[in-house]
């Protein structure tokens, strides 16, 4: 290899399987670091079957949510429009593994993975990665999904990664800042709202 290149995620998409996707270049589940740039490469499977022709797709989005809030608001969302969609892929150029051989490539900045690691003692943190297509019917299509795990590498700037131990703040899921009550151990999350201060109901640690 002549030069480093920024960190790859390469995902063969089962539509019919509700299995993990592995990442073929880790063999396991993805991992990264905590903010880090990463290069999500994906293709499309009907079952074992490389879907040659993807002309029917209007667009192909992906998510990255709480793993155990996967209905709420996703912390990451990207969608690839038709006219950027590799449609000339074959299964032999996939197989290759080189970066722009992928039917689509989600690109993640260092901003985009500065997750909040707060309260996870163990530095690991893992997500709910979900992508789907949108076909020229209006039709959905779930392509596939898997955890996206994130280790905390302890250089990056940015972010905090905090923790109830951080002492009298923490910064929640979302980039919502809380201050700890001295008297109480309660956290409130402090927001404004039309240019005033607002202070929502505490909540234990």
């Amino acid at each position: 290899m002549a030069q480093l290149t920024k960190y790859r995620i390469r995902l063969p998409l089962k539509v019919l399987s509700h299995e993990p996707v592995r990442c073929v270049l880790q063999g396991t589940t993805p991992l990264i670091w905590r903010g880090v740039s990463v290069d999500i490469e994906c293709a499309i499977f009907f079952g074992d079957d490389f879907v040659t022709d993807i002309g029917n797709v209007v667009s192909i989005t992906l998510q990255i949510h709480e793993q155990n809030a996967r209905s709420s608001s996703p912390l990451i969302q990207k969608t690839i429009e038709a006219v950027d969609l590799n449609t000339t892929l074959t299964e032999e150029d996939w197989n290759g593994n080189e970066p722009d051989d992928c039917h689509v490539k989600f690109e993640l900045d260092n901003d985009d993975t500065h997750f909040d690691m707060t309260g996870h003692s163990q530095w690991t943190r893992s997500f709910w990665l979900v992508v789907h297509a949108t076909l020229d019917d209006g039709s959905y299509i779930t392509l596939g999904s898997t955890l996206l795990k994130v280790e905390e590498d302890a250089t990056q700037e940015g972010l905090s990664v905090l923790g109830v131990s951080a002492g009298n703040f923490r910064v929640k899921a979302g980039g919502w800042l809380q201050l700890k009550d001295s008297e109480t151990g309660k956290f409130t999350t402090i927001y404004t709202k039309n240019g005033e201060i607002v202070l929502a109901e505490p909540e234990d640690e």
